[in-house]
This record gives C-alpha cells, sequence and structure tokens, in this order.
C-alpha cells in the first residue's frame, strides 16, 4: 500500500520562510538585555515578483503579502504604520479597493512577540496587455524601531513553469543507476528566460553525473521532513516558451547506494535567476530540448519515490543497575542499527522507537523527552511512573548509529531480588521492522539487583505488541492512524531532557517538526494564513 501521501502536503518554500523569520525574530527577552540603539527591522514580502495572469482569475487571485517581526532583543516596537504604494501598479491592477488613493495602510498598536502582516490581493484590468509591468513599494514607521522597505515587481501575464510526476520506484537495488527523467513545461503566458532546475536527494541516493553547468553541495540533515541531504541547483540557458513541454537534453543519473531504504529525490523548476554561480560539474552543459505541448496544469515541484530492496538490522541494548530499597538508580535503554540501510521513514508517523518496560518493582522518576507512557496501541501523554514507555527515535537512523535513554528508576519497598524489565527495538506504534532481518537482537534485558529484595521475583510484562514483523508486506512499515500522543514533545512533563547521547540531534521526530510548523505558520502574520498550501499553475 503507498504511503507517500504525506509528501504532497507541502507549503511555498517562500512563505515558510517568512513565518520562520517572522516566528524566530520574535523571541523575547527581559528588558535589561534590549539594545541601546534603535533596531532597524526588515519588512519581508512573501514574493517579490508577483504574476498576473490574464483573464484574471478573482476566485484564486495573486496577493503581495508581507510580514514584520518584532525584535530579538525585547525591545518595545509600538505605533507601527505599515504602507503599500501601488501606484506603479494602479493603471493595470485591481486591488479591489483595498487601497484608498494608490495607498493600502496597516496600523498596529505594540508589535506583539507574534509580529504583524497584511495582504493585498489584485487581479490584472481587463485588456491590459501581457508583460505590462510596475513595482509597488511596501515601507512603514514605527516608534522604537526602524522599518526597512521592500520592492515588489508586479507584471501582467506570468511564467507557469510545472514539471513531471516521476512514476515511483519500488524495488531498486543498492549499486544499480536509475534515470531522473524530468519535464519542464510552461502553463502560463509569458516566456521564462531560463530555467533554474533543483534537485535534492534523501540519505541513500546521490547523482552519478555532475553537469558542468549545475552546483553541487550537501546539505546538513536537521531531522526536518524529509531528510535531505545532496542538492544539485542547475541554471539552465534554454528559454522556455509558453505552451510548451521541455525535456532534458541529458541523463540525470541517480544512484542507488548501499544505504538506501526509502528515498526520494524531489525536483522543482523556477524561472531563472538572471544571476546564477558557476557551475562546479565537470560534464556536459545540461539544456532543454522541446518535447511536444504543456500541460493543462500541475506543480512546480514534485517528489519521485525511490523503495530498495535493502535490510537493516535494529538490535536492542539493555543494562543492568544495583540498589536498595528507596535507592534511585541509572539504567540506560538503548537501540544500535548495524545498517547497511539508513532507516528514514519519510511517509508514516509509524517512526522508529524503542519500547522500555520498566523493572517490576521500580518507578520512573525521570524518563528522556522523547519517551512516553504507552497506550495500549500507541505513546501516550506524558507522565511518570508508568509501567512501559515508548520512545521515538531521530530520523534517518544510520548504520553505527546509536540512541540511548537514560531511565532514573526508584526502587520500590517489596522490590524482588532481581527486579526484570525489557528494551525492544521496533517503531513508536510497535508494528514491526520488516526490513530487519535478524530479529534474535531486538529485544534485551533490562535489570535492577535490589540487595535485601524479595527472593521470589514478579514477572515484568513482556515487550511486544504486534510483533516484528514476517515480511510479507513489504520492507516498509505499515502506516498508523490512531489517536496516540506524540512522543518527546514535553520533555519536563517527564522529568527528561529529550536527549540522545549519540545521534548528534535531539528525539524529536517528523510530527514534532510538524506541529512546530504549524505553530510557526499560526503565529506569524495572517497575511500568510492564506497563502496556497502548493503552488500551482493552470487550471
Amino acid at each position: 500500500m503507498p504511503l507517500r501521501t504525506l509528501l504532497t502536503r507541502r507549503r511555498p518554500a517562500a512563505a515558510l520562510t517568512a513565518c520562520a523569520v517572522a516566528l524566530l525574530g520574535a523571541v523575547a527577552v527581559e528588558p535589561s538585555a534590549r539594545a541601546a540603539t534603535q533596531p532597524t527591522l526588515p519588512l519581508v514580502a512573501v514574493s517579490t515578483d508577483v504574476g498576473l495572469p490574464q483573464p484574471a482569475t478573482p476566485d484564486d487571485p495573486p496577493q503581495i503579502s508581507w510580514s514584520l517581526a518584532a525584535p530579538g532583543d525585547g525591545t518595545a516596537v509600538t505605533d507601527v504604520d505599515v504602507t503599500l504604494d501601488v501606484s506603479g501598479i494602479s493603471s493595470f491592477a485591481d486591488d479591489g479597493g483595498q487601497c484608498r488613493n494608490d495607498v493600502c495602510e496597516w496600523k498596529t498598536a505594540a508589535l506583539g512577540v507574534g509580529g504583524t502582516g497584511g495582504l493585498v490581493e489584485l487581479n490584472a484590468k481587463a485588456g491590459v496587455p501581457l508583460g505590462t509591468t510596475g513595482t509597488a513599494v511596501l515601507s512603514g514607521t514605527a516608534q522604537g524601531a526602524a522599518l526597512t522597505p521592500v520592492t515588489v515587481k508586479v507584471t501582467v501575464g506570468r511564467v507557469g513553469l510545472v514539471v513531471n510526476d516521476l512514476p515511483p520506484v519500488g524495488h531498486a537495488t543498492p549499486g544499480s543507476t536509475l534515470d531522473a527523467g524530468v519535464t519542464v513545461a510552461n502553463t502560463g503566458q509569458l516566456p521564462s528566460d531560463g530555467v533554474d532546475l533543483r534537485l535534492t536527494t534523501t540519505e541513500g541516493l546521490g547523482f552519478a553525473q555532475h553537469f558542468s553547468n549545475c552546483v553541487y553541495s550537501r546539505q546538513t540533515i536537521d531531522n526536518g521532513y524529509p531528510s535531505l541531504t545532496d542538492d544539485a541547483l542547475c541554471h539552465i540557458a534554454t528559454i522556455v516558451q509558453p505552451g510548451g513541454k521541455y525535456r532534458l537534453s541529458g541523463r540525470i543519473g541517480i544512484d542507488v547506494t548501499p544505504r538506501a531504504l526509502w528515498d526520494l529525490v524531489r525536483y522543482t523548476a523556477v524561472p531563472g535567476s538572471g544571476s546564477a554561480p558557476t557551475g562546479d560539474g565537470s560534464g556536459p552543459v545540461l539544456s532543454l530540448v522541446p518535447d511536444g505541448a504543456a500541460p493543462t496544469g500541475g506543480e512546480d515541484s514534485a517528489d519521485w519515490t525511490v523503495d530498495t530492496d535493502n535490510t537493516a538490522d535494529l538490535a536492542a541494548g539493555g543494562d543492568t543497575a544495583r540498589g536498595r530499597p528507596g535507592d534511585r538508580v541509572v539504567v540506560t535503554a538503548s537501540m544500535r542499527s548495524d545498517g547497511p540501510a539508513t532507516v528514514d521513514v519519510e511517509t508514516s508517523d509509524n517512526q522508529l522507537g524503542v519500547m522500555v518496560d520498566i523493572p517490576h518493582g521500580t518507578t520512573a522518576v525521570k524518563v528522556p523527552g522523547a519517551c512516553n507512557p504507552w497506550a495500549t496501541d500507541g505513546p501516550g501523554r506524558p507522565a511518570l511512573g508508568a509501567p512501559r514507555y515508548i520512545c521515538a527515535v531521530q530520523r534517518p537512523f544510520e548504520a553505527n548509529q546509536v540512541v540511548r535513554l537514560p531511565f532514573t528508576l526508584r526502587i520500590d519497598a517489596g522490590a524482588p531480588a532481581l527486579a526484570t524489565g525489557s528494551v525492544k527495538a521496533t517503531t513508536v506504534y510497535d508494528l514491526g521492522l520488516p526490513f530487519d532481518p535478524d530479529h534474535a537482537n531486538d529485544t534485551a534485558p533490562l535489570t535492577v539487583h535490589v540487595q535485601g529484595g524479595a527472593t521470589t521475583p514478579t514477572p515484568s510484562p513482556s515487550a511486544g505488541g504486534a510483533g516484528v514483523g514476517d515480511g510479507s508486506g513489504g520492507n516498509r512499515p505499515s502506516a498508523q492512524a490512531g489517536t496516540g500522543h506524540t512522543p518527546g514533545t514535553d520533555a519536563h512533563a517527564t522529568g527528561g531532557d529529550g536527549s540522545l547521547a549519540t545521534t548528534g540531534n535531539t528525539g524529536t521526530w517528523i510530527l514534532t517538526w510538524t506541529g512546530a510548523a504549524a505553530l510557526a505558520f499560526g503565529g506569524a502574520a495572517f497575511a500568510l494564513a492564506r497563502s496556497r498550501r502548493t503552488r500551482r499553475t493552470g487550471n
């Protein structure tokens, strides 16, 4: 069953950037830390190049939207007055009466931590020739800060670049090379003077050839979604005419590495920037070749999914401690990947997890922030004292990577001489590891030797659930649409610090990231709330 649906829910990169600026710049500190000089705050336009379809599209009009973040040093900013001067575009653009005397205005009494923002919807006036262009200027004043203006170019007509959807690959082989048959089409009304084509892969894939007009780099994995790493930005000089579709002049080979398991290539086409850096590849020049008519619609970005027939051996690690009733001891549960594949679940909330059964006769008084009590079929809400915990593991999880999860336990009165628990390598919904070739090392003991403890031990609950899986459904874990709580979202409630000692990152996982992005989007300027989730062109 395909599990790639979550990857289709993207927001425009520019909108997310503006939201992030608004949110990150809005961290308040104590008044004593305020800067001695007046801060300068930039007015941020979601797009500085806006195209107006001709004829107009009143049901889905383009917009000039902006945001303003509060200063990060806590400086009070009041009497904010932002204006948009549309006199340079009013002869051909209709603002629907939102602006008076060619000026739109927004006033804010005090700039709060969430910042502020606004938007103006625009339509091309009937009969205005394609290519007519002008500028609108966003500027403002405030008490306590200087606001930096920004200019937005507005043009009648637009370039509408779209890319094709490549069919998913279901059974790639490590060591093979795939052909990324990307096409670019223009569904707009104006030609595109060149194309900037960006291709980015996840950890298990790489580029077989480096074209001379492409800039290649490696991105830092930040536990984002998806975990994109290798990047190629190709500056193609071909003029893409309206109504035309174009294929690439050369084969873009994608290498399937020994680390591959569940991967993707994200590719995006935007109009040429005109200030492209020099490519660093040693291969031929990549260009576009006419290949028929453009489709009626589409998107400027797509994901090509590649599933590889590969394995990753996950091994649970246990621990032991000693103490007397009333003592507090620390035991560390762990999970190690013996590879060879990198495990990075891109399309499901059923991420990798570690199941920890607390040794009977002890009570968890401090747990890692990535761990929540197990609630029958998934993570529950943060709490101490639960008999079983499920801990989310950061993604991607690479070969030779280890996650360590320290639990502080109180030895209870009446504890057995040998308090036993267990550690299990699994997923956060305990739906199995079908890609794991060796289930013998999926569990490990977690024990506490109690001095003066009862001589007849009471067995602990067995770590388990739906089992480890037999691979009959392929090597991808099952999707989970349950109502469990997201692990790792409240480290303070569980007394933990959320750290994963050897992973080089926090234990945050995909739903945490999604929630944070939604918070940033909602807390930033309301102008961005009306931005579309994906940039679509055509009908």
